[in-house]
């Protein structure tokens, strides 16, 4: 799990320099699974809290949510890192 977690900041780390405009080495990004599945789980966690943040002080949990973030977790696994299907 450290491993993922120091990968996943480097690959973090990387991006920032590509939003920056900076110079990136293709080899400064390495994705496997575990890093995968710790951007779904930030993603899910966030999602909560921030729907936690503005729901009124009545509201309760509802499964009914859960499409929502099942469609997020498809729109992550849609990523092809540039490969458009057009052709």
């Amino acid at each position: 799990m450290g491993y993922a977690l120091t990968a996943l900041v480097r690959n973090l780390a990387a991006g920032a320099r590509v939003a920056s405009f900076m110079r990136v080495d293709r080899s400064a990004f390495r994705f496997d699974l575990a890093q995968w599945i710790l951007v779904v789980v930030f993603s899910a966690l966030l999602d909560i809290a921030l729907d936690a943040l503005r729901a009124s002080p009545g509201a309760s949990w509802s499964p009914l949510g859960v499409n929502g973030e099942l469609f997020a977790l498809g729109l992550l696994a849609d990523q092809r890192g540039g490969r458009d299907a057009v052709s």
